[in-house]
């Protein structure tokens, strides 16, 4: 879904600052995206649902960079929880993590997820790595409307 201004929203959930700066620093660049954050997943899950603070600026992203270990709910508990979601399930979610592990992306791509992303070890990398990620799902990637 496309805010008020027309703009792609990519929402982060991930509960390093660092990382987030890196990616907020990357997509800044691009005017027709506007960036949320959350840093753990019962945050993302209020997020979606409109609850609490964010009853009142919520709008539903047009792709989520969701990291696997966070506090409170991991990525791949609100992953499943979303993705059984009649309403939030069309939502493109991109793991986005520093796990490698094998059977954390068969079990990303089980539970529904539509990437899996390993983030870049050096810094210099995110640029990169985020301008692939908006080209191809901003720019390729044909989703229904009830996502955008």
């Amino acid at each position: 879904m496309t805010s008020q201004e027309g703009k792609n929203i990519v929402l982060i959930v991930d509960d390093d600052e660092d990382d987030v700066f890196l990616i907020q620093d990357s997509l800044s660049k691009y005017s027709y995206i506007e960036i949320k954050s959350v840093d753990d997943g019962e945050k993302f899950l209020k997020y979606l649902k409109k609850e609490e603070e964010f009853e009142n600026d919520s709008p539903t992203p047009s792709i989520v960079l969701l990291d696997i270990n966070m506090p409170k709910k991991n990525g791949f508990e609100v992953l499943e929880e979303i993705k059984q979601n009649h309403i939030f399930k069309t939502i493109p979610i991109i793991l986005f993590t520093s796990s490698n592990n094998e059977n954390d992306i068969e079990r990303g791509y089980r539970l529904g997820a539509n990437s899996y992303i390993a983030k870049p070890t050096h810094s210099s990398d995110f640029d990169s790595l985020m301008e692939g990620v908006t080209q191809y799902w901003f720019g390729f990637v044909k989703m229904p409307n009830s996502s955008r």
